[in-house]
């Protein structure tokens, strides 16, 4: 993790936090995040703890495996976008790539060979 993780915080987080968020998040959406995104997952799933009143990071986990109701938050919590579930397909507001490759992805059951990039600028 960053050398954030040496700042003091209101709930504990450590790498195994990072890595099932991680790991969650692509599980349920098929998007992989950087080993830099460890203080932006901090940042954002802190708010859901607070919202939530729980009292930290596994308490959330347990919450989110729980509750298929959260897990739309928490894909919303760690994306820039808002992202919206149709049947199986995964559709973000505003980034066509991600869409059509995670549609890809589900469809065939593989990555695309080549990643799509959005025309929309």
């Amino acid at each position: 993790m960053s050398e954030l993780k040496s700042l003091e915080r209101e709930f504990a987080y450590t790498t195994a936090h990072f890595n099932t968020a991680r790991t969650t998040l692509y599980r349920f959406s098929g998007i992989k995040l950087a080993d830099s995104k460890d203080a932006m997952v901090y940042s954002r799933l802190v708010r859901r703890i607070r919202t939530l009143k729980l009292s930290g990071f596994s308490a959330y986990f347990d919450y989110l495996l729980a509750q298929e109701s959260e897990h739309q938050e928490f894909i919303n919590a760690l994306t820039t976008n808002q992202t919206a579930f149709l049947g199986s397909h995964i559709i973000s507001r505003y980034s066509g790539s991600t869409y059509w490759n995670i549609l890809i992805r589900k469809e065939f059951g593989a990555q695309p060979v080549v990643q799509v990039k959005s025309l929309i600028r």
